[in-house]
Order: structure tokens, then C-alpha cells, then sequence
């Protein structure tokens, strides 16, 4: 059974979520930064992890700048990288619209000849562009992480094999899913704000409002990739040495169909509606994570409690992080 977090506290948005998460810095401490890139000053967990001898891997939504490639995932602490660097982007042809950016020729200008922002493919393995993917990016996403689950348990078994050490697993997924994707235009009519396979689709026909029908669909994918990632660990022998963290990044946005209740107001709202949602943390076997105290946690907790926290558990030593939250 899983320890739920009811008092879990995230942030207003997407980007100043991943921040904190990432590094324990509470965004509105920060300087205006320039091109939204976390500063190279800031030390990330998987930075800190990685020094307590994990192997450290992300797939999924970045969103804390790419200016240059020093700002990028592989640079910041992870040993891989599949994913996208901007805040939100079409869920099949992985195009995002005009985020900042700065690398030559991977940027994307300002707007097109027609007066519309422009778009980019946005998807990427470590530092190299991947072209030509139509999956639907809950699935792919879902798919490389269950890559690299069975690659490193197959990595760890070839070492115990030969009498050395397993090296430990540090995997953050933070989901496209149920990000809105990109506003459908006139060069663009196949974007849309909420999409998903249309099986998913059909089992929520009942609902009338079609862009509800569409986020419930979203959120039905996602529901099922969090159970497939159990699945993978389970088969890789690694669910029982697992913790496990699911949590959300803001309220739901009201006006895209979201609903919150009993919470007043949502996404960039400072009402707990727009920074209180779901958390909870399981293990296939508690005891073995340090998780003594299973059941409904009804202390207060916070995005950037994750950093010290996960560093206590792993083992890794907070020397050199600016100060702390």
C-alpha cells in the first residue's frame, strides 16, 4: 500500500515545479533569469545523487532552459537523456512552439513568414535531435523508461557476476501528460491542446464536453504508464528495492477543462487549488526504502522538501548546494 500525501504542495506552473523538484530552490528567491534557464550555480539531485554512486537517468519534459548545452539534463547531473527541452509540445509529431533557446540552428526564430510562432522538432536522445517519431509521447516515454529499467538491471546482474557491487538507480519521469499540447493554426490544423489514442478516447464517450473527454483520456494513459513502470520494475527484479514517487506539478487548469475540487482555483493560482494535488510514495516492500509508516501522511509537505530528503535516503552528502529551502 502506498503512504499518501494529501498536504502535498507544488508550485503555480510547469517550469518553477521542475525547479525546485530538481535543485530545492524556491523560485521566487531567484533573479530574473535570462532565456528561463535553472542557473549553472544551482546543484541539481541528480547531480548529488549521481556523486552517491547512482546511475542517473531522465526521460521526459526538462523546461529549465537550453540556452546552451551546459543548461541541458546531460550537463546537469544525468547520465541519459530522452526527451524534450521545452514546456509543452504536440504529443505525436513532438514539434514544440517558439521557446527561447540558443543553440545554432536548433533554435526556433521568432515567427514565420505568416505571422505565426514557429515550431521545431523538440525530441531528443542525449544532445542528438530524433526525427521522424509519431509515437504518442506518454507511450514512448513509458517505452524508453522501461528500456533503461531492464538495461541497467541486466548491467547490475553482469556485475554481480563478476563479485562487484550493483550500482543503485536514480530514474526521474516527469511526463509530458496532462500538459494542454500545442494551439491548433492554419499552417498546423492536426495540433490540439488535449490528445490522446483514441481507445482511450472511446472509453470516456459518455462524457459530453469533448475537451473533458479528451483530458480524461490523458490522464487514463498516463494512469496506465505509471502501472507498466511497476510492471518493469517487477520484472527486473527491482520493485522490492524501489521507491517509488508519483507526484503533480500544479493544480489543474480550470480553464482547459481541469477540475480541482473541492480546491478553489487552479494552474498560476496561488489558491491551493492551483499549488495543492495528488502525491503519494510506495515500494514493493516499504520496509526495505525506510518506509515505517504506511496509510494517509497528513503533515504538510513540499516540492522542494524532495531534494534533502531523497539525498538522506540515498546517502548523498548536501556539501556545495546553495542553501537550502
Amino acid at each position: 500500500p502506498p503512504l499518501f500525501l494529501p498536504l502535498f504542495h507544488s508550485t503555480t506552473t510547469t517550469s518553477v515545479q521542475s525547479d525546485p523538484c530538481l535543485s530545492d530552490d524556491w523560485t521566487i528567491r531567484q533573479p530574473p533569469r535570462h532565456s528561463q534557464c535553472l542557473p549553472l550555480a544551482e546543484v541539481t539531485l541528480a547531480q548529488k545523487i549521481k556523486e552517491a554512486g547512482y546511475a542517473t537517468h531522465m526521460v521526459g519534459k526538462w523546461h529549465l532552459g537550453f540556452k546552451t548545452p551546459d543548461y541541458t539534463p546531460n550537463k546537469r547531473g544525468f547520465d541519459s537523456f530522452f526527451g524534450y527541452y521545452a514546456g509543452s509540445q504536440d504529443y505525436y509529431n513532438h514539434e514544440s512552439l517558439c521557446w527561447d533557446g540558443g543553440f545554432k540552428n536548433w533554435c526556433f526564430e521568432n515567427v514565420t513568414k505568416d505571422g505565426e510562432a514557429a515550431t521545431g522538432i523538440d525530441l531528443h536522445q542525449n544532445m542528438d535531435t530524433v526525427f521522424g517519431n509519431t509515437d504518442y509521447s506518454t507511450m514512448l516515454f513509458t517505452t524508453q523508461a522501461e528500456k533503461i529499467i531492464d538495461q541497467h538491471a541486466q548491467q547490475n546482474r553482469q556485475r554481480q557476476e563478476k563479485g562487484e557491487e550493483a550500482t543503485p538507480l536514480f530514474l526521474y519521469l516527469p511526463y509530458q501528460a496532462v500538459h494542454v499540447g500545442n494551439t491548433p493554426t492554419p499552417n498546423h490544423p492536426e495540433y490540439a491542446l488535449d490528445q490522446a489514442p483514441q481507445k482511450y478516447i472511446d472509453m470516456y464517450r459518455d462524457v459530453l464536453d469533448v475537451q473533458r473527454r479528451n483530458l480524461s483520456a490523458m490522464v487514463a494513459v498516463m494512469d496506465e504508464a505509471a502501472h507498466n513502470i511497476t510492471q518493469a520494475l517487477k520484472a527486473a527484479g527491482m520493485w522490492d528495492d524501489t521507491l517509488f514517487i508519483f507526484s503533480t506539478d500544479n493544480g489543474g487548469p480550470v480553464n482547459d477543462k481541469a477540475n480541482n475540487y473541492p480546491l478553489k482555483g487552479g494552474k498560476g493560482s496561488l489558491w491551493e487549488g492551483g499549488v495543492r494535488g495528488t502525491g503519494f510514495v510506495t515500494s514493493g516492500s516499504p520496509s526495505n526504502v525506510g518506509l515505517h509508516s504506511l496509510g494517509i501522511n497528513h503533515q504538510l509537505i513540499h516540492v522542494t522538501d524532495w531534494l534533502p530528503t531523497l539525498c538522506e535516503v540515498a546517502g548523498c552528502s548536501l556539501n556545495g548546494t546553495l542553501p537550502l529551502e
